[in-house]
């Protein structure tokens, strides 16, 4: 699952605030992408049940 956090007024252009995302497997990767308009920062969480989870601050 990845779970955008927006503040102070930004607007999602393209994309989906929360996304389900399939299995990857071992060594694999995913590309999400979103429009975001807006200034500051966004916060990104990703994660699993079974591997934990990932949040990091994305400056604008």
């Amino acid at each position: 699952m990845a779970k955008l956090t927006l503040v102070n007024g930004q607007t999602i252009i393209s994309g989906q605030t929360n996304k389900a995302i399939d299995t990857i497997e071992g060594y694999g990767t995913k590309q999400l992408t979103w429009v975001i308009k807006g200034n500051g920062k966004v916060k990104l969480d990703v994660g699993s049940p079974s591997t934990g989870s990932k949040s990091i601050d994305i400056s604008l």
